[in-house]
């Protein structure tokens, strides 16, 4: 039902939301940082959904890295930690592999709910927020991180804990519209 409902916003000039995800898998030669790295973007168009998915990528490993500078200060590693922090964004823009789709519901009023259920990190309630489906993504994603960045600064984390904290929300977070 949803596919042919597609195929004929499409036919009919209609613009389609996307949500896109950007995927860095890690370590890389100039960026040591582990892992799979994920992080997803929402918009009315595909160039759009794009651009979000790979600064929110971008911006979640630099927090990453700077983290591992300050988990490193005075140490042997803390110069390679240095030289990562300021490489590796180049690197994760490059390697990212990004995948769209187009999702004809984002365009229909939703309910949103945001959240971000990592343990070793303070968690704002969810966020519930309604409206036009691919707006209120981005909208709840963001508000997510905003209130986790807020607890953060009220917490004794070390600053590399809440950099990290702060990376993780942005690759971790939840949305789930309905």
């Amino acid at each position: 039902m949803l596919w042919s409902v597609l195929v004929a916003a499409v036919l009919a000039g209609e613009t389609v939301p996307v949500t896109c995800e950007a995927v860095f898998i890690g370590p890389a030669a100039d960026c040591g940082l582990a892992g799979e790295w994920v992080t997803s973007g929402t918009a009315a168009t595909e160039a759009a959904a794009r651009k979000r998915a790979l600064a929110r990528l971008t911006q979640a490993t630099e927090l990453a890295s700077e983290a591992n500078v300050a988990r490193t200060a005075g140490t042997m590693a803390a110069a390679i930690a240095e030289q990562e922090r300021i490489l590796c964004p180049g690197e994760v823009a490059e390697r990212a592999r990004i995948s769209c789709f187009p999702s004809i519901e984002l365009t229909m009023q939703q309910t949103c709910f945001a959240d971000f259920p990592v343990e070793e990190c303070p968690s704002p309630a969810v966020i519930i927020l309604e409206g036009v489906g691919f707006k209120i993504m981005e909208k709840s994603r963001q508000q997510v991180c905003r209130q986790a960045d807020q607890l953060l600064k009220t917490t004794t984390l070390s600053v590399a804990e809440q950099l990290s904290c702060r990376a993780r929300c942005l690759a971790e977070s939840r949305v789930r519209c309905r």
